[in-house]
C-alpha cells in the first residue's frame, strides 16, 4: 500500500510517500529530501520491468516540471528523469511500457520516458499547443478515453478518442460536439455524461467500445432540486 501526504508550506509542496506491507507495516519512507522539489507525487506505483518500479510526479497547477522516478525493490529511489512541460501543461495520465514510461499531458501531448535518449513527445491532434484535452477517464489498464478540443477557450467543438497509451496508438476516433461531462467504462461498456442543456438533467449516452459511436439513444438521469450530477464513478454489472 502507497501512502502520500503533502501541504503547502509558503507556495511550496511538501510531500512524504509511505510503502506499508500486507499487514500496514510502515516498510519505507521516501521523506521531502528524497523527492522533487515542489512537485506531488502519484500514490500509484507500479512495475516497470524486473524488480524495478516506477511513479510520476508534477508539479501543481501547470508550472512546467515533472519527474519520473525509479525505484527499487525496497522502495528506494535510484534513478529520477526531469521533464520540462510547456506553459499551464499538466500531467494527466501514465503508464509503464516494458521498460519505459508513457505520458500524457492535457495539451495532447504523449511523452515517451525511457532508454538512454531523450524523451519522446506526439501528439493526439495538431501540435500547435492550442488543442487541449476536456476530458479524460481511464477505463482500462493503459487505456484512456480523452474528449479534445481545438480551442479550450472557445467553442467546444472536437473529438473524442480512444487512446492505448503504452503504444501511443489513437485506437478509435469520433468527430462531433464536444460536450461530455464526464466518461466511465468497464469491460466492453463505455458511457459518457452529456449537458442536458435548458434547465434539463443530463443525458447518459453509451458509446460503442470500439468505435466510439452513439449507441442507442442518450437517456435522462433522474434529477432532484437539491442534487446536481457532475460525474461517473463506476460501471457496476446487473446481476
Amino acid at each position: 500500500m502507497v501512502v502520500t501526504s503533502a501541504r503547502t508550506d509558503d507556495g511550496r509542496v511538501v510531500q512524504e510517500v509511505r510503502f506499508l506491507d500486507a499487514s500496514l507495516r510502515e516498510v519505507h519512507v521516501l521523506s521531502a529530501s528524497d523527492l522533487p522539489p515542489d512537485e506531488r507525487c502519484s500514490a500509484a506505483v507500479q512495475a516497470l520491468g524486473g524488480e524495478r518500479l516506477v511513479t510520476v510526479c508534477a508539479q501543481p497547477e501547470g508550472r512546467r516540471h515533472a519527474s519520473v522516478l525509479i525505484l527499487d525493490g525496497t522502495y528506494r529511489i535510484t534513478a529520477r528523469v526531469p521533464l520540462t512541460l510547456e506553459v499551464r501543461e499538466r500531467v494527466i495520465a501514465w503508464t509503464p511500457r516494458g521498460g519505459s514510461v508513457a505520458i500524457l499531458t492535457d495539451r495532447a501531448r504523449l511523452i515517451q520516458v525511457g532508454g538512454e535518449g531523450a524523451p519522446i513527445s506526439s501528439w493526439l491532434a495538431e501540435p500547435d499547443g492550442r488543442t487541449a484535452v476536456r476530458v479524460m477517464r481511464l477505463i482500462a489498464p493503459g487505456v484512456v478515453v480523452a474528449q479534445l478540443v481545438a480551442n479550450p477557450e472557445g467553442a467546444l467543438v472536437g473529438e473524442t478518442t480512444l487512446v492505448d497509451l503504452a503504444t501511443g496508438r489513437v485506437l478509435a476516433r469520433a468527430s462531433g460536439p464536444a460536450t461530455a461531462l464526464d466518461f466511465v467504462g468497464a469491460g466492453d461498456r463505455l458511457y459518457a455524461l452529456l449537458p442536458g442543456g435548458d434547465g434539463f438533467a443530463p443525458r447518459l449516452q453509451r458509446l460503442d467500445r470500439e468505435s466510439l459511436a452513439p449507441f442507442g439513444f442518450a437517456a435522462a438521469l433522474p434529477q432532484r432540486d437539491d442534487v446536481t450530477v457532475g460525474g461517473l464513478i463506476a460501471v457496476v454489472p446487473a446481476r
